[in-house]
């Protein structure tokens, strides 16, 4: 039985452009992102609208160190992209997260942050779906702010790993790496499956775990457009 679990966390992107006294910043699933203090870096999986219809980012929450944020605490800080890869990167506020359940936060984006809802080098982003028993042995892609685009398969569509307090985990066979936490994997449909955790403690080298698409979206209270 898996008892620890490592959490990957660091690298890169988005481009800032400032025109006079306005910064005008688009970002992209796979780029960085991260709490301010102390800096960390972690992957935005994708982007979604809140049930209010705001639009947030979707990261890993261990990526802040924080454990649960709720409506009733004060917002964590974060930026996009990264502190460690932009030091003046505007401060954003993590307004809802958890790690109980699922390892999910949403980042509230201000009017005018322009967004790209494709997967680089992928291509767009369509949804969301549950995966099914059907899906052992289905590739899928991801696009993390350390690794880049990577390609994988997954070997368990969901498990329960109470453990880790962590419900209906898709297992994937992909080399991710540290920084990587937060990115989203999807089908060939362009639907995203799941979100990046980390992995456990005795298992295989390569394998990782990802929070199912579909409790990350309830536990946020958001949709993919």
């Amino acid at each position: 039985m898996l008892r620890t679990l490592r959490h990957g966390k660091r690298k890169i992107g988005v481009d800032v452009v400032a025109f006079g006294e306005h910064l005008v910043a688009q970002a992209a699933p796979g780029d960085s992102i991260g709490q301010v203090s102390p800096r960390s870096r972690g992957t935005i999986g994708t982007f979604a609208t809140t049930d209010d219809g705001r639009r947030v980012a979707i990261t890993a929450m261990h990526v802040t160190g924080a454990r649960d944020v709720t409506a009733n605490d004060s917002p964590i800080v974060c930026s996009i992209p990264s502190r460690f890869d932009d030091a003046g990167a505007a401060g954003l506020h993590l307004d809802l997260g958890t790690q109980s359940g699922v390892d999910a936060a949403r980042i509230l984006l201000p009017p005018g942050f322009s967004i790209d809802m494709r997967l680089p080098t992928f291509g767009d982003v369509k949804g969301w779906r549950w995966t099914v028993d059907e899906d052992v042995n289905h590739s899928v892609t991801l696009v993390g702010a350390t690794s880049g685009r990577l390609d994988g398969r997954i070997i368990d569509p969901s498990h329960d790993f109470p453990d880790l307090e962590l419900n209906q985990v898709i297992v994937v066979r992909i080399p991710t790496d540290l920084g990587d936490s937060g990115a989203s994997i999807v089908d060939g449909a362009g639907l995203v499956l799941g979100f990046l955790v980390g992995f456990g403690d005795g298992m295989p080298e390569d394998h990782r775990l990802f929070c199912p698409a579909g409790l990350v979206l309830g536990q946020l209270h958001c949709s993919i457009p």
